[in-house]
Formats: C-alpha cells, structure tokens, sequence
C-alpha cells in the first residue's frame, strides 16, 4: 500500500498517509504545507533548483 498523497509504501492498511503526510493526530497536512515540505526535501537531497522542484 502506498500514502496517497506522497506515494510513499506504507504498512498500515488502517491509515491513508504517511506519517511524512499527517499531523500528529494523524489527520492530512494542508496541502500548501506538505507542498513545501516536499519541494524543501527535494532541493536538499538533490541539489535540484527549486523551480524545477516544484514542477516535478
């Protein structure tokens, strides 16, 4: 099973999203904050411009 807003493989076929992708109550982060995140993630770990980042 994969996190539906991420993609990322998860365990827990009780749960939708990632821990990446939840708040601490395990409700959805808001879109433009999982979007940052995201995009912040990509820039670090691969040197990527970030405009192209975001279009990825």
């Amino acid at each position: 099973m994969n996190c539906e807003s991420c993609g990322m493989p998860i365990e827990a076929a009780a749960t939708r999203w990632c821990e990446h992708c939840t708040n601490p109550d395990g409700t959805l982060q808001d879109f433009d904050e999982r979007f940052e995140r995201m995009v912040q993630w990509q820039t670090q770990t691969t040197g990527q411009p970030r405009a192209e980042a975001e279009e990825a």
